[in-house]
């Protein structure tokens, strides 16, 4: 697995937009795939998603098999341990 710690300057451009710009947490296989998601938001919601919970009203886990190299993610790769503690930390919270 690899991790990913992506800052996103764009909002949701929903009606959840008003919770601002995000910075994404992901862990990925060799595949590409995505097997786990955090996405924290600048008013403090977060979202989390993995196998037991691929998606609720607000959103999903990735569907999509990420191009690392491709989709710019590498200068953003972390390691297991602060991926895990962002993880340990947040629990899902929608204002």
């Amino acid at each position: 697995m690899r991790y990913f710690k992506r800052p996103w300057d764009e909002s949701r451009g929903d009606e959840y937009d008003h919770w601002g710009t995000s910075v994404w947490y992901l862990e990925v296989d060799a595949e590409g795939g995505v097997s786990r998601q955090l996405t924290v938001f600048e008013n403090g919601s977060v979202l989390k998603y993995d196998e037991a919970r691929p998606e609720d009203r607000y959103g999903g886990l990735a569907h999509t098999t990420l191009d690392l190299e491709e989709d710019g993610f590498l200068p953003f790769e972390i390691d297991r341990a602060e991926f895990e503690s962002a993880w340990q930390r947040k629990r899902t919270i929608v204002p």
